[in-house]
């Protein structure tokens, strides 16, 4: 198993160096000119030059990349062409709501996925129904859900509030910049449960996608291993439904919703900013909306490594939370 652990972390960070290659490329590749856009339009070429001197763009490519690659192990992400302020502090500062956003959204869409797995179990008309709600859900593009919840839940119906993180102006900034835990450490319980309260919306409209392929994919799987052989003992052993699916089933089923699980990771981080805007979520997705429209390239390419960083470090517990719900995985890797 630790052998198996160590190859994953080290494919983790191969892809992870190819991730920063590929962006420092593209950086080079694009008709920005992130010197001309930090010191205006209306500088003389002289100042154009010694500015570019002075990051370092007029050096050797190799040369260039390994300077990218010592400001990054020091988190230097460059400097916003938008705000004046480093990348690296922007980022940090706008990091918490999101990744509270994702973590949120993510338990409803491992929870959804698991329940509506489930349920197909039950066959018949449950299971159909469950099935068409899961394919009129999935056809639904993330803009457009927003935009439903928005009209049903927040100006009909009025339950949920449609814009922010808090509607309390003493809510705590720190110390994990995550509000609901926050709220906790302080002591503030109406504090956590306004900001449970704004997660709600956003949280559905970007679980809504991945809960409908975790189930999927986890009532595939419930269904192949129902007709397994080793079902049909456990059956004949007079064991209950319940037990035998709960001692026998689910485990074996895991695999394929951990790693749908995985795989939907990147949905939800491309929908993000589109959710994030739509909310008025003061998260990183937001912050990269505002950077592409002001064509802030230093912005855009550290919120993409960040992104990336995230989805690969997840994927890699992913495959070791497989290996270790079936070591058949570890030893034959």
């Amino acid at each position: 198993m630790l052998r198996y652990v160590v190859r994953r972390a080290v494919s983790g960070l191969l892809v992870l160096f190819f991730l920063i290659a590929a962006l420092f490329v593209l950086q080079h590749l694009s008709p920005a000119d992130p010197v001309r856009a930090l010191v205006g339009n209306k500088a003389s070429p002289e100042a154009i030059e010694n500015a570019r001197h002075q990051l370092g763009y007029d050096r050797p490519l190799l040369v260039q990349f390994w300077s990218y690659l010592g400001d990054l192990a020091h988190l230097d992400l460059q400097t916003s062409l938008r705000t004046k302020h480093a990348v690296s502090i922007d980022v940090l500062n706008t990091l918490g709501p999101t990744v509270e956003l994702l973590a949120f959204s993510a338990l409803l869409a491992f929870g959804g996925g698991f329940l509506l797995g489930l349920l197909t179990l039950r066959g018949g008309r449950v299971a159909s129904g469950v099935r068409m709600t899961m394919i009129a859900t999935a056809s639904v593009p993330p803009f457009l859900l927003a935009l439903l919840l928005i009209i049903l839940l927040y100006s009909r119906a009025d339950l949920f509030p449609a814009t922010g993180q808090t509607s309390i102006a003493t809510a705590p900034t720190g110390p994990t910049r995550l509000l609901v835990l926050d709220s906790l450490l302080h002591g503030q319980p109406r504090t956590m449960l306004d900001a449970l309260h704004h997660l709600v919306l956003p949280g559905l409209t970007l679980a809504a996608t991945p809960a409908v392929a975790i189930g999927r994919a986890f009532s595939s799987a419930l269904t192949t291993t129902m007709r397994a052989d080793f079902v049909k003992t456990a059956r004949m052993k007079g064991l209950s439904n319940r037990q035998f699916v709960t001692r026998h089933v689910l485990r074996n089923c895991l695999n394929s919703a951990l790693a749908m699980g995985g795989l939907q990771l990147g949905v939800m981080l491309a929908a993000v900013t589109i959710i994030e805007s739509m909310f008025a979520w003061p998260g990183v997705g937001q912050y990269l909306a505002l950077s592409i429209g002001a064509t802030d390239l230093p912005a855009i390419l550290a919120v993409a490594l960040v992104f990336g960083a995230f989805f690969i470090t997840v994927n890699t517990l992913v495959d070791i939370g497989q290996a270790l719900a079936d070591p058949r995985i570890a030893l034959n890797a």
